[in-house]
C-alpha cells in the first residue's frame, strides 16, 4: 500500500506527500518489529532523499542521506544510488564543497573500478559539473583535464536517449569558465542537431527552453545584456516547467538550468569587464 502511494505521488510530482508516505511507512515498520529489515528502511529513506532532491531541501535531505549511510553497505548498488541523489542535491542547493566530499567518497571507494562503464562515465560527467562549480584553479581542487573532456566522445554519446545533452552543456559552461568563446561556437551546431532530433517542447520543456537560451547567447556573440534581455522570455517559461530528473528523453540536470543561467550571465558580464 505504501509503495503504491509513493509511486502515485512521485508520478504526480508531489514530493512533499511522497516523503510523508515514506515516513509513515517507516513508522509502521518500526511499530512491527517482526517486519523491520534494513533494506526496507533503506528503501523508504532513499525515497525521502529523492523527494528532497526535487524539493531542493538540503537540510532534510542531509538527514535522510545520513540514515542511508547506516542502512546500505558501502560499495553496493543502493549505496551508489543514494550517494548520487545526495551529490545532486548538494549541487542543486549550491553546497559545492559537500558535493566534492560526496564525489571523492564514491570514486575513492575500492568498488568504483568494478562498476559498469556507463556508471563510471556518469560520474565523469558529474565531475565536469563539479569542476565548473569548483574550478581546478581553486586551491585544494583535484586536477581535471578540461581539454580532454571537451574533446573526447564519452560512452553516453552512443545512447541518444542518454546523457548527450548533459555532456554538451557541461562542455559549454566549462568553456565559459575559460572564456574560450570561439570553441563554444563549435558546440552550437551539435546542440542544434541534438535538439531538433531528441528534445521536444511538450516532453522536455526545460531542456527545450534552456537550449533556446544558449543559442541566443551564441547568436548575440556572448553579449551579456542582449543575451539576458532576449532570452528572458525563455527563462520565464523554463522556471514555470517542473524539474525533470531522468525520464526517457529528458536529460539529467546535474546543476539545474535555472541555477546555471544567472551564473552564465554573470560570467559573461565579468568577461566583458576583464
Amino acid at each position: 500500500m505504501y509503495r503504491v502511494g509513493l509511486r502515485y505521488y512521485e508520478n504526480m510530482d508531489d514530493y512533499t506527500n511522497a516523503i510523508k508516505i515514506a515516513s509513515d511507512c517507516e513508522a509502521y515498520l518500526k511499530s512491527k518489529p517482526h517486519l523491520i529489515q534494513r533494506v526496507r528502511l533503506g528503501e523508504m529513506n532513499l525515497h525521502k532523499l529523492y523527494g528532497s532532491l526535487h524539493l531542493r531541501d538540503y537540510e532534510n535531505g542531509t538527514s535522510f542521506a545520513t540514515n542511508c549511510m547506516t542502512l546500505f553497505n558501502p560499495g553496493t548498488l543502493n549505496w551508489l544510488i543514494f550517494l548520487e541523489y545526495y551529490f545532486l542535491l548538494c549541487l542543486h542547493t549550491k553546497n559545492y564543497i559537500k558535493a566534492k566530499e560526496v564525489f571523492n567518497q564514491v570514486i575513492g571507494h575500492s568498488s568504483f573500478k568494478l562498476y559498469p562503464a556507463q556508471s563510471k562515465e556518469k560520474w565523469k560527467i558529474f565531475e565536469s559539473f563539479l569542476n565548473y562549480a569548483i574550478p581546478s584553479s581553486v586551491p585544494g581542487s583535484k586536477k581535471f583535464n578540461v581539454a580532454k573532456f571537451i574533446n573526447e566522445v564519452p560512452i553516453f554519446s552512443k545512447d541518444k536517449a542518454g546523457y548527450n545533452l548533459s555532456i554538451i552543456i557541461s562542455q559549454i559552461i566549462l568553456l565559459i569558465n575559460l572564456k574560450d568563446f570561439s570553441k563554444i561556437l563549435d558546440k552550437a551546431e551539435p546542440l542544434k542537431q541534438y535538439a531538433s532530433r531528441y528534445i521536444k517542447k511538450e516532453k522536455n520543456p526545460r531542456s527545450y527552453y534552456f537550449i533556446k537560451m544558449l543559442l541566443v547567447m551564441v547568436n548575440y556573440d556572448f553579449d551579456s545584456k542582449k543575451t539576458a534581455q532576449i532570452a528572458n522570455k525563455f527563462f520565464i517559461k523554463l522556471k514555470e516547467s517542473h524539474l525533470g530528473l531522468q525520464s526517457e528523453l529528458e536529460t539529467l540536470e546535474v546543476i539545474p538550468y535555472d541555477v546555471l543561467w544567472p551564473e552564465i550571465i554573470s560570467k559573461l558580464e565579468a568577461s566583458e569587464k576583464s
